[in-house]
């Protein structure tokens, strides 16, 4: 039983490192806040995946007051908000290193005459609605210089805007 002892080791070793880069990211969106203490704490909680009860619980507060932040502070909202964009970025970022590992067993099952597994997998690519997946983003350096400056343009009018 030494290789499922190592396995299990194995797991739980990226287990914790999934949790400290989640933490290492709750921080970093920390850093960037003007928050009290006991929003950092919530916010901190919120960002792991728990409810606004048990967050506001952990911070000994009421969970209505979670409730207003998440309603109308705007520092805690954005705050929350790129918390938990980063926090989809990295789940996504995940995903996709995950797929060639997926489309080894995927190929392997299909090889093996699963059919089931066959249609699922040309069902997902979209084969049968006329919409197979396509990846975006261009490879042409010069599109995406300038995809950059009219988003750097956008955000611009945007706060300009916002300004107002």
């Amino acid at each position: 039983m030494r290789t499922r002892k190592t396995v299990d080791e194995f797991e739980q070793a990226r287990t914790q490192k999934r949790g400290d880069d989640m933490r290492r990211s709750v921080t970093n969106e920390l850093a960037q806040a003007d928050l009290t203490a006991q929003q950092e704490a919530v916010l901190a909680t919120l960002l792991m995946g728990t409810s606004v009860t048990a967050a506001a619980g952990d911070a000994g507060i009421a969970r209505q007051t979670v409730h207003r932040w998440l309603a109308n502070d705007a520092e805690f909202i954005a705050a929350y908000n790129r918390g938990r964009h980063e926090l989809g970025n990295s789940h996504a970022t995940r995903l996709l290193a995950m797929c060639g590992q997926a489309l080894d067993v995927l190929d392997g099952a299909i090889a093996a005459g699963d059919a089931k597994v066959a249609l699922a997998v040309l069902k997902g690519a979209g084969v049968f609605a006329g919409d197979a997946t396509q990846i975006e983003g261009s490879s042409d350096p010069n599109e995406v210089r300038n995809e950059q400056a009219r988003r750097v343009k956008a955000q611009e009018l945007n706060n300009l805007i916002a300004g107002i």
